[in-house]
């Protein structure tokens, strides 16, 4: 992704459930590796897990823009 991104205009990078098989440890480092490509273009995860949302939190804090929905998939 960083050497395509060297040589072309950015486009979003989009996840979708990524992390759903990691330990914390790992969601946290991910997460703080995807800061670097966030620099360059847009990063959008998908995800149904509160506690990977509750980690990306962390690490970002406000630099995330987070887009709830409710459950009856209508924006919260």
């Amino acid at each position: 992704l960083e050497e395509y991104l060297a040589h072309h205009p950015p486009l979003p990078f989009i996840l979708d459930d990524v992390f759903v098989s990691f330990d914390d440890a790992r969601a946290v480092a991910a997460l703080n590796a995807l800061r670097g490509v966030a620099a360059t273009t847009q990063v959008i995860c998908f995800t149904h897990h509160r506690h990977l949302v509750d980690l990306a939190q962390q690490v970002y804090g406000g630099e995330l823009d987070l887009i709830e929905l409710d459950r009856a998939g209508n924006g919260a």
